[in-house]
């Protein structure tokens, strides 16, 4: 299987919203990158954009090349079998449709070598369903990118019982060097992470407005002028390790209705509040909670400065 020092070719089929962003990124780290899409006007638009995204990213001054540099390095195909000959990686980034996947995966497998690895950027689906028709099962996973991929760092590749250990550390090494922040999902489940979590505020946003607590308007300004802002820095249990534990730990039925859950009262059990008591789900100490704290504080000046006069 491929190995970090010998990825030089990715090619990325599927020219839509999310493809010409990952294409973008890749071929803005020195990578040459084949983006492929059956609609000559897909490409088309895909050019428009990559060229429009290289130019206010080079405004901001975040770019390491010259967008002539990063366009040089991108190469276009309505061909599939052209697009990927000779890459060492392939990310499947098409409409969410099972069968479409199916399809574009076994056509992949089909022309690429036994050491290409080969990926899909599906949002819901896991690799167990797409990876049916793959003869070599253990060098399918799943990546999933956030949209827009040269903004948002985070990639979750998602395993299969089948995906190689080589594979999932090839992966994460490739994205970690193109400074991406990829997590591993060992257990798969529709939506994975990042989309369970989505789908779970939309769940109870939906029941809020149902139930004429507020509406859809009240209900995003309390999410973009409250609790937003803080997760743009921190995560949940990140979040709650400075609330404290012991007071989630009594708060947390009378706002959901069920008893509080076993993790959160072993915390309590065993004394781990938090940041107050030094530990939690994280380890903190005076040094680590300044560093925070700080940022915070950064972030959030940041934010109302821009996002607030919106």
């Amino acid at each position: 299987m491929q190995k970090l020092d010998s990825i030089k070719q990715i090619s990325v089929i599927g020219a839509g919203i999310l493809g010409h962003s990952i294409a973008q990124k890749f071929a803005s780290e020195g990578y040459r990158v084949h983006l492929c899409d059956a609609s000559k006007e897909n490409l088309e638009q895909a050019q428009v954009n990559i060229k429009n995204n290289l130019s206010n990213l080079a405004s901001a001054d975040l770019l390491k090349s010259s967008p002539k540099a990063i366009l040089s390095n991108l190469h276009y195909f309505e061909d599939i079998t052209e697009a990927v000959k000779g890459s060492d990686i392939v990310i499947e980034a098409v409409t969410e449709n099972l069968e479409l996947k199916k399809t574009v995966l076994k056509q992949i497998e089909f022309v690429v070598s036994e050491e290409c690895i080969i990926a899909s950027n599906a949002s819901s689906i896991v690799p167990s369903e797409y990876n049916i028709d793959i003869k070599n099962k253990s060098r399918v996973l799943g990546a999933h990118f956030f949209n827009p991929p040269h903004l948002l760092p985070l990639v979750e590749l998602v395993y299969s019982q089948k995906t190689g250990e080589a594979v999932k550390t090839t992966m994460k090494s490739l994205l970690t060097k193109i400074g991406m922040h990829p997590i591993g999902v060992n257990k798969e489940t529709p939506g994975f992470i990042g989309n369970r979590l989505q789908f779970a505020l939309l769940k109870e946003a939906i029941s809020i407005v149902q139930e004429g607590i507020a509406t859809p308007q009240e209900v995003d300004k309390v999410v973009k002028y409250g609790f937003g802002r803080r997760l743009s820095v921190m995560g949940p249990f990140e979040v709650f390790d400075f609330g404290g534990w012991d007071t989630i730990a009594k708060v947390h039925p009378n706002i959901t209705g069920e008893p509080t859950p076993p993790v959160i009262m072993e915390k309590v059990a065993q004394g781990k509040y938090g940041v107050k008591t030094g530990e939690g789900f994280y380890q903190w100490d005076q040094q680590s909670i300044t560093k925070k704290q700080n940022l915070i504080n950064d972030i959030y000046t940041y934010l109302e400065q821009v996002v607030g006069k919106l």
